[in-house]
């Protein structure tokens, strides 16, 4: 997959060094004309022009494509522009992950997907995953990216765009569809017409079976599987940048991900930007309560006992260390960020706490679970701490996570991503949390509410997918800094009938409903009232602000 996507450069040959920022709105041309997200996906998948890759395959449960989006379409969906302050940048990818679902929840083997590589000889091993849990991966993920995007738009994971799910035949249609946009002679092209033919074989193996899609934002072009940048000299400083996230992760959205193996985290060729991209195993983190709360009795007592042998003697009890971390979250964010009596050693040993506890955390449960002798982020600690630190085998060989003068070097650029992607900006952003939830509460932004009922997102009827297209839009205008038009996720109003078909949901007030349960209100323009966005007495708050920030700044 190396060299298969145009990496960030400038015209000039340089890297571009600029922070991407992360979110994603439906435009209002498309918006306004009664499109949900699930719509304009399909429209973007079968547009003839639509070219698809394949971006990771090697996760248990996942199957990745990324998509470029044709030029006519780009204007669908609207960035983040690199400055933050607006959603009017075209959108030039997406990526779509799939998964086999079931009803159950209890993983069943899938045949095996035939990709050969460096890491999987005979083929690649994967799972069913259950509706309801993929459905709270899209949930957990979104949740995430709220809890991270902050003021300076740098999440840690892309943005969900839509959760759909399909039974048997309509996934073949969509599957069929995106094989045919998966041509071309290059081994991304030819893994992802394995990947696609794969899937539909897996449905028609068992008629049972379902499809899920996540579709999510990545910023621009140039991401592939970290993976595929190992030996690369832009893998390490990649991995600078997943050690920043997981702090992040932990500090901002208070979740442990014991699945951060490099199949699932997308890296920038040039390793200047990552994202996280599985949630379907985290712990939470929360105040009260066991922190292995949702595992049964025998596998916590498994667990405890476990983490208890990695580094016996030194802070080896696990409710003792997280009670350690519990102390630095409730400090919030700027507990990692240097101060006047705080230096960058002090703030190197606290993130290396941090770090320490989410490893052994992620061994303990993967030795328990699956048998594992290392943690799943183990390639992440041998490109920071050195193979010599971090062996294959933590039962025979104990972790190092002593800090040299390499490692205190390589924690300082990290203190600074951290500074950078954490203080609050002091220019308009419109990814500031007021902003953020007042978006989603009026339906503007897909929901980060866990969702418990996914009929709503069942997309059985064919004839759903696709409605009159709207007018032609106009030139690109950039967009008033702060306005973000909604983007549709479908609630959860709609119950399934006797026959597995949502029933179609009747308008209330302002809202109008389509069969599949996605719903629109009427009064778009009203958005800008809501959410206190434009309007005179704004605007003078804003250059009343912008005065005494930059008043305050010149006198420094």
């Amino acid at each position: 997959m190396k060299g298969n996507i145009k990496g960030n450069m400038k015209g000039n040959g340089k890297k571009n060094t600029q922070k991407k920022k992360g979110g994603l709105r439906i435009s209002p041309e498309y918006l306004e004309q009664g499109y949900t997200s699930w719509q304009l996906i399909w429209m973007i998948i079968s547009h003839p022009d639509t070219t698809a890759i394949s971006l990771a395959y090697s996760s248990l449960k996942g199957f990745l494509f990324l998509v470029r989006i044709p030029p006519p379409l780009q204007r669908i969906f609207l960035d983040l522009n690199d400055a933050g302050t607006a959603f009017n940048k075209p959108c030039e990818t997406l990526v779509l992950k799939f998964g086999v679902l079931n009803n159950t929840g209890r993983e069943e083997d899938l045949t095996v997907l035939p990709i050969i590589d460096a890491d999987h000889p005979n083929g690649v091993e994967k799972l069913t995953d259950g509706l309801t849990n993929f459905a709270m991966e899209s949930s957990v993920q979104q949740q995430i990216y709220t809890s991270t995007v902050g003021q300076r738009g740098q999440p840690v994971c892309p943005a969900v765009v839509d959760f759909s799910y399909f039974l048997s035949n309509p996934a073949q249609t969509v599957l069929s569809e995106l094989e045919l946009k998966c041509q071309g002679n290059s081994l991304s092209s030819i893994n992802a017409r394995k990947m696609t033919t794969f899937l539909i074989q897996q449905l028609r193996r068992k008629p049972a079976y379902m499809l899920g899609l996540i579709t999510m934002q990545v910023g621009g072009r140039g991401f592939t599987g970290l993976s595929d940048l190992v030996g690369e000299p832009s893998y390490d400083e990649a991995c600078l940048h997943v050690i920043d996230q997981f702090l992040r992760l932990t500090m901002q959205a208070r979740v442990v991900n014991y699945d951060c193996h490099a199949g699932n985290i997308l890296a920038k060729l040039d390793g200047t930007k990552t994202y996280l991209i599985d949630f379907g195993r985290i712990v939470r983190l929360l105040p009260n309560g066991d922190i292995l709360s949702s595992f049964t009795r025998d596998k916590r007592a498994g667990i405890r006992q476990i983490y208890s042998l990695i580094n016996p003697g030194s802070r080896g009890n696990l409710d003792t260390d997280y009670a350690v971390i519990k102390g630095m979250i409730s400090q919030g964010t700027v507990y990692l960020t240097t101060g006047r009596y705080v230096d960058e050693d002090m703030v190197a040993d606290r993130m290396n706490q941090i770090i320490q506890f989410i490893a052994k955390l992620d061994y303990s449960i993967s030795n328990i679970f699956y048998g594992l002798e290392r943690p799943q982020m183990i390639s992440v600690l041998q490109s920071f701490y050195g193979p010599a630190a971090m062996t294959d085998d933590w039962s025979t060989s104990v972790p190092d996570f002593t800090i040299t003068p390499d490692i205190s070097a390589k924690y300082k650029k990290i203190i600074r991503f951290f500074a950078e992607e954490t203080n609050a900006s002091l220019q308009r952003s419109a990814t500031t949390p007021e902003n953020i939830r007042a978006l989603i509460a009026a339906n503007a932004l897909f929901s980060d509410e866990p969702i418990t009922r996914p009929a709503p997102y069942n997309r059985g009827d064919i004839a759903q997918w696709v409605i009159a297209a709207p007018a032609a839009p106009g030139p690109l205008v950039a967009a008033a800094p702060l306005v973000a038009a909604p983007l549709v996720a479908a609630p959860l109003v709609a119950a399934p009938t006797a026959a597995g078909v949502v029933a179609p949901v009747q308008p209330t007030g302002d809202t109008v409903c389509d069969q599949l349960g996605n719903c629109i209100n009427r009064a778009v323009s009203s958005l800008r009232r809501r959410v206190k966005f434009g309007g005179k007495k704004t605007k003078q708050h804003y250059k009343r602000r912008y005065k005494k920030n930059h008043k305050k700044t010149y006198k420094r």
